[in-house]
């Protein structure tokens, strides 16, 4: 997915996070030439939640996420990409205006071939857009890659950019990593070995990111984006703990029978999503609570109430 170091130097944060001198360049990382082409794909001209089948497969449980909750007529897509998300978007919402931003150049020249507008977003510079500009804005896959220093003034110019009565939509990466603990200058160290991977500098809590979003938003609601332990199949193949004769029959399945696996296990996360309590679902890396297990990736609604 599109992920990008968006938000870079908008505003100078009010506020010293505890991790805001951890930075790329403290793991000898340069954002340009990091991300340049890292996450080129190809744009979705056509609506991948069309088939009826992928109402409930677990696969597509982040695109059902997005359409259920972005609002029109004016969208905009921070950390862009290629536009995977546009043809699912433009067949729910149906907005009159579908913008994006990304770091890349190359992503964004994909995808203005499936949205009305993209920008390479200028380092230094505020979003380059008038207050109130749009219905919702959102993202996939970028807040973990802003560096703390930079959170809350990226979040502020989200709520600038928000027309009064409009949402803020996100997919965040989200868990417990100590950037204390890190050796920046061990490159097996793990959590560097783990910036490295993908970008992910900053990485925090759902209750980090509730207290931010709080700061600014009207109203901010949070939980796992997967239900613990209901993941797709790759996921399970992907668990060392799993008993090998099951791995041995996962891998015998032909891609019908993957296929049905991965709607069961959608319709099923599904409806533990629907009938949980509202709050059980919040992740905390303290808690025994299954259901509160930190699934490293959280979904985030934050609304910005009518003036």
């Amino acid at each position: 997915m599109g992920q990008i170091r968006a938000l870079l130097s908008l505003l100078s944060p009010k506020k010293k996070d505890r991790f805001d001198d951890i930075t790329y360049a403290t793991v000898g990382i340069e954002p340009s030439d990091f991300y340049k082409d890292k996450f080129v794909s190809t744009p979705a001209t056509y609506d991948f939640l069309a088939p009826p089948e992928n109402k409930y497969d677990i696969e597509f449980d982040r695109a059902r996420f997005l359409t259920s909750e972005i609002v029109g007529p004016k969208v905009l897509d921070i950390g862009c990409g290629s536009g995977p998300y546009a043809g699912a978007i433009r067949a729910a919402v149906k907005p009159e205006r579908l913008v994006g931003i990304d770091l890349d150049p190359a992503c964004v020249e994909t995808a203005k071939t499936v949205y009305d507008e993209a920008f390479c977003f200028e380092l230094g510079q505020r979003l380059p857009f008038e207050d109130a500009a749009f219905n919702t804005v959102f993202s996939a896959d970028v807040f973990g890659h802003i560096e703390f220093r930079y959170k809350d003034a990226a979040i502020q110019e989200i709520h600038r950019i928000t027309a009064p009565g409009g949402k803020s939509v996100h997919i965040i990466e989200s868990g417990y990593l100590d950037y204390r603990k890190m050796d920046a200058q061990d490159p097996d160290d793990p959590i560097r070995k783990y910036v490295w991977m993908e970008g992910h500098i900053g990485v925090e809590t759902a209750h980090a990111l509730e207290e931010r979003w709080g700061k600014v938003f009207d109203s901010v609601t949070i939980h796992n984006a997967s239900v613990y332990p209901m993941w797709p199949l790759a996921a399970y193949l992907a668990d060392p703990d799993l008993p090998d004769d099951l791995r041995d029959i996962i891998l015998s399945f032909d891609d019908s029978q993957k296929k049905a696996a991965q709607i069961m296990l959608g319709y099923v996360a599904n409806k533990l999503k629907r009938e949980a309590p509202s709050d059980a679902l919040f992740p905390d890396h303290t808690s025994k609570d299954p259901l509160r297990r930190p699934s490293g990736l959280v979904y985030l609604v934050a609304h910005k109430h009518q003036d």
